[in-house]
Parts: C-alpha cells; sequence; structure tokens
C-alpha cells in the first residue's frame, strides 16, 4: 500500500480495500453486516508475533464465499481493537 501524505490521509474506504486483499479464501467474499456480533466486556489478550496485546473491544463479522468446488463457505472476520477502551 503506498504511503499516505498528510494532506492525503487514509480512508475507511481504504481500509475496506487493504482487509478485502489480504483476504486468503477468495476476492468474491459476501459479507453479512446485517448481524455483526460485538463484545466491550471481552477481558482478554490476543497473541501476536512477539507480543501479547489487550483487547479492549471485539468485533466478529460473518462472510461467505464458495471453495473450488463451488461449495458456499461460511467464515468470520475478527477485529480486536487493543487498549483500554477509551476508559
Amino acid at each position: 500500500m503506498p504511503p499516505f501524505a498528510p494532506s492525503n490521509p487514509p480512508t475507511a474506504a481504504d481500509l475496506g480495500d487493504l482487509i478485502f486483499r489480504e483476504n486468503p479464501y477468495s476476492q468474491s467474499i459476501e459479507l453479512m453486516l446485517n448481524g455483526i456480533e460485538q463484545d466491550t466486556k471481552y477481558v482478554g489478550t490476543w497473541d501476536f508475533r512477539t507480543g501479547s496485546y489487550r483487547i479492549a473491544k471485539a468485533l466478529r463479522i460473518a462472510y461467505c464465499y464458495k471453495d473450488a468446488q463451488g461449495v458456499e463457505i461460511k467464515e468470520y472476520l475478527l477485529i480486536g481493537y487493543e487498549g483500554s477502551g477509551g476508559i
């Protein structure tokens, strides 16, 4: 992704594009945004690479894609917000 100059900051659309590009399953997925689950009382950490990070809020977003045999598969995108949760 190209660097952004201060006069051209990234947008929400840029974040969405990044998430779609990094999807390891298929480039044609169907998001199911009407059933987003969120947990603001989550107390835990996610281990990532060499660190452990406190997650204050988590979202679970369902999506569907078709595998190589044409079978529809349902998976989930998890988004964790690191930190104190704004308190």
